[in-house]
């Protein structure tokens, strides 16, 4: 039955906000990454079913690396595999405690997508908050 929901999971993707758009213009300016805690499977067929691929210069996949954000040992694999410095790089993310804590943690600016409205109880401070994806145009 996993195996079965992970097959039939990746086969879904939902784009959010026009977003595919948002990545298109933002591409042809900035080196966009996707960092995130999931299945290889199940983020390399949702990112081709979104259409995303693209517009997006690599992905940083937990599974494939060996460990996950918020720990330090993912961001430190990403900067070994990027040509940036952390003052050159924010992180968006819709997560608190993977997201926003782990680019807090190691000291590179946050973004938090927080479409819902959402209290932040975390005692985590995001250097950004954002209600909607093309917010990002004004932090930009």
């Amino acid at each position: 039955m996993c195996e079965y929901y992970i097959t039939q999971l990746s086969k879904t993707a939902f784009e959010i906000e026009n977003s595919v758009s948002l990545l298109e213009k933002l591409s042809k300016d900035y080196d966009i990454y996707i960092v995130t805690n999931s299945l290889k499977k199940v983020n390399d067929s949702r990112s081709e079913v979104g259409g995303i691929l693209p517009f997006v210069k690599g992905r940083f996949i937990s599974e494939a690396i060996g460990v996950s954000k918020p720990r330090k040992g993912f961001f430190d694999y990403c900067f070994e595999h990027i040509d940036a410095e952390k003052e050159d790089v924010l992180l968006i993310g819709d997560s608190l405690i993977s997201d926003i804590k782990g680019a807090v943690e190691y000291g590179i600016d946050s973004c938090w997508y927080n479409r819902k409205k959402a209290a932040n109880n975390s005692g985590l401070t995001p250097t950004y908050e954002i209600g909607s994806l093309w917010d990002l145009e004004k932090i930009l």
